[in-house]
């Protein structure tokens, strides 16, 4: 019996398959699977493969990092030997791995919980696998950083070595030397620094013989000058190798306690890596989860053997287990009844190994315990065996090995002896495997055999078609059709001379005769059940494209209905919010029309304050003060002026050519007048006039703090504030003083804020700032003003 593993080139499908796994571990586990007759194994591995490929291709997971084999290592620690560094950077690889797949799988949906749950069972330990990283800079160095002494050993190391080097190069570099020297450079021997010396100068350079050249002219001297620090960097290094020693042990032991954990973790990364392979080759090959059924169907549609070039291979449809457990292909040599075979077993071998399968959506599988074949000429001459010999011992331990649960596949039935003897050796064999449940796919050139699946129930003829045009097989597999061999029409094609055709078609048999008129009758039938099946397809896409014209139409309908209640709703929608929105301004209008009316009450009581102040707080009257007529070109700030309505005299501050206005500042006080309310005080006697002192009314108008320095506006609106703060800004102006303070309280900070915005443009004002610790902080801001 042939071995299915290589007969049917699943080795082959392994080892490709095998190619696309990331570690070594990944690819041995794949070279290692075998077809499983247990369905729920089988459904299992489907199903993880299926998970993986979901990931590589809808996910974009890129797949398990390669990594090292740990097996020998965590076999070596547990004997008590220490780890050599490469080692435990390769146990670093694997910790690495294990923690990268734990974290990134974790991520995913339910719908790949079989990988997940691999993952989320791998053993991590980050601080193994950071402190081996850290301390291991490669196969054969130790960092510094591994531990205190090590750091100490290696810097007193290197100044040794430095001492030593300047001291033999200071020989290669002296003239006393120069003659001696083969060349002007020191090396090592034997672990100890060397003078290269001329073999004629050996007495002149007194120390160590260590080596010599293969022509015995160069000798390697080591003076005795710098045996002792030779000495000393011997006796370091023997220091650094202990503690490197030391390092690993300690490394070594926490790899030995954890060592079942690594082995582990190393077995589920492999498994990872071995379905993540078997995804990336199913990508590779177009492949498909087919339906797993416990009926021991074979249904595949567009079936592509994966190791015929894809560019050529031509896709069967085949059937077996339904209505009949039999599949009988015929057809011409060369014509694809053997490749034909060979897919349905290598397809149920795959299956069975978890790989998905190169065919269409729709296709289903069953799994069998067992796949059996006869294929090819297996004759063994040392044994003395025939071909017939061999295929007899194949065919009778296939006979008395299947069970109904399992796959037969018999190529060329009875061949290799006399025609009627090999046809009634096939049938006993159809008949005996009929009697059972088993599936089997047998090819046969016999014509007897494929008169009998005519009439034997369980049997179905199946032909590789042939072209009569051509006079070429198109390879693809016709059920329910016998094929015929068609070798009297290749060999006339091929320029056989055709008195021998003729004389051959003369000597066929009855039922050879038979066979060619029959095989004429279901070319005949099959070309009209072509055309019946072409025109019921095209009813079907008749069908549909009406159906899709009426789904369309609905479609529109519905959209259209969706669009009318839509503006409808939206229509309604914007005169609302309109409406909402018309109110809120109303609102809105009303509410700063009150408040407006409040701020002028306030300014205008305010102003009145003012104007009461001015008549009376020191003030002079034109009672004491002569006047006479002022120039416009006259008022400018600083100029002495007389507000006539007023009696008050004060100075021009501010003015505003453009609206002919003035603001005058009269003892403290800002007042806005007219040109034409300013005249000229004449400098003669004055009587001043002075209301007699009293204690002031009581007022909430910010107040200015002596010699108008500092002006407090805390409790006042940013707009009331403004207001106060202009005209004694003014004031602060005109008498010349360079900083002045404004309390304005912290608060929100809102009315710090607006205050600030308002110093900003306003002319007299440089710079300002909030106060520092112990001026006020937030509550105060410091302007310093520009001079006049």
């Amino acid at each position: 019996m042939n071995d299915p593993f290589h007969t049917l080139e699943l080795d082959e499908i392994l080892s490709r398959t095998a190619a696309y796994a990331s570690s070594e571990k990944g690819k041995t586990r794949i070279l290692s699977l075998r077809p499983s007759g247990d369905a729920d194994e089988v459904i299992r591995r489907l199903s993880l493969t299926s998970q993986a490929l979901k990931l590589l291709t809808d996910y974009r997971y890129s797949g398990i990092e390669n990594f090292a084999d740990t097996d020998e290592i965590t076999e070596k620690v547990r004997t008590g030997a220490v780890l050599s560094m490469k080692e435990l950077l390769d146990v670093a690889s694997v910790l690495r791995s294990a923690r990268v797949a734990k974290t990134a799988l974790e991520k995913y949906p339910s719908d790949v919980d079989g990988i997940k749950d691999i993952a989320f069972r791998i053993f991590a330990d980050k601080s193994l696998e950071d402190d081996i990283s850290r301390d291991i800079i490669s196969e054969t160095e130790m960092s510094d950083a591994a531990s205190d002494t090590l750091r100490d050993i290696r810097v007193r190391l290197r100044t040794m070595k430095n001492r030593l080097t300047e001291k033999l190069a200071s020989y290669t570099r002296s003239n006393e030397y120069s003659d001696y020297l083969r060349d002007n450079f020191y090396t090592v021997r034997g672990g100890r620094y060397v003078l290269p010396v001329k073999s004629e100068y050996r007495k002149s350079v007194p120390g160590l013989l260590h080596d010599q050249s293969a022509t015995g002219s160069t000798l390697f001297i080591e003076p005795f000058e710098i045996v002792s620090m030779n000495n000393d960097i011997v006796r370091l290094e023997g220091d650094e190798h202990r503690e490197i020693e030391r390092i690993l042990g300690v490394f070594s032991d926490r790899v030995l306690a954890q060592s079942d954990n690594i082995t582990d973790a190393s077995e589920r990364l492999a498994l990872l890596d071995m379905y993540f392979g078997m995804g990336r080759y199913a990508s590779s090959t177009d492949a498909i989860l087919p339906k797993v059924n416990d009926s021991g169907k074979i249904g595949l549609i567009g079936a592509r053997h994966p190791l015929i070039d894809p560019k050529r291979v031509v896709p069967i449809d085949i059937e077996v287990g339904g209505d009949f457990n039999i599949l009988l292909i015929s057809g011409p040599n060369t014509g694809g009844k053997t490749a034909s075979l060979k897919t349905v077993g290598l397809f149920a071998c795959m299956l069975a190994c978890g790989l998905l399968l190169p065919c269409k959506e729709g296709s289903e599988m069953a799994v069998f315990d067992r796949v059996f074949c006869d294929i090819g000429d297996d004759q063994d001459i040392s044994k003395d065996l025939s071909t017939f010999s061999s295929h007899i011992r194949n065919l009778t331990e296939i006979m008395t090995s299947f069970t109904n649960d399992s796959l037969i596949l018999l190529d060329e039935i009875g061949s290799s002896t006399s025609p009627d003897e090999g046809a009634a050796l096939g049938i006993g064999v159809l008949d005996y495997i009929a009697e059972t449940k088993a599936k089997a796919v047998i090819t046969t050139h016999y014509p007897r055999l494929k008169e009998h699946a005519m009439t034997r129930n369980g049997i179905m003829n199946a032909g590789m078609q042939f072209d009569p045009d051509t006079l070429e097989p198109t390879f693809r597999l016709l059920i329910g059709y016998p094929g015929t061999s068609n070798a009297l029409e290749t060999a006339k094609n091929l320029g056989l001379p055709t008195k021998i055709i003729d004389t051959a078609k003369q000597a066929l048999s009855g039922s050879e005769n038979y066979e060619t008129l029959l095989a004429q009758a279901f070319a005949i039938k099959s070309k009209a059940e072509g055309e019946l099946k072409a025109a019921e397809e095209e009813r079907r896409a008749a069908s549909g494209r009406l159906a899709k014209i009426e789904e369309s139409e609905k479609k529109v309908k519905d959209a259209l209905e969706r669009i009318n209640a839509n503006a409808r709703a939206e229509t309604k929608r914007l005169v609302n919010k309109a409406v909402d929105k018309a109110n809120d301004i109303v609102e809105q209008i009303k509410q700063e029309l009150k408040e407006a009316d409040e701020r002028a009450l306030l300014k205008a009581k305010r102003d009145l304050k003012r104007l009461e102040s001015l008549a009376y707080e020191g003030g002079e009257t034109t009672d004491s003060v002569l006047t006479e007529d002022i120039s416009e070109s006259e008022i400018v700030p600083g100029a002495k002026v007389v507000i006539k309505t007023l009696g008050a005299q004060g100075f021009v501050a501010k003015i505003r050519p453009e609206k002919k206005e003035a603001e005058v500042n009269c003892s403290g006080k800002s007042v806005k007048v007219k040109f034409s309310d300013l005249a000229k005080p004449v400098e003669t006697e004055r009587i001043a006039r002075k209301r007699p002192t009293a204690a002031p009314a009581p007022s909430a108008a910010p107040s200015a703090a002596p010699a108008d320095k500092e002006i407090n506006v805390i409790g006042e609106t940013v707009l009331d504030a403004i207001d106060a703060i202009g005209p004694w800004l003014d004031k602060a102006a005109s008498l010349r003083l360079t900083e002045v303070r404004i309390v304005h309280g912290k608060g929100t900070g809102a009315l710090g804020k607006g205050i600030q915005s308002f110093l900003r443009s306003h002319p007299a004002v440089k710079s300002f700032r909030y106060g520092r610790y112990g001026e006020g902080d937030m509550g105060v801001t410091i302007a310093e003003l520009k001079p006049m």
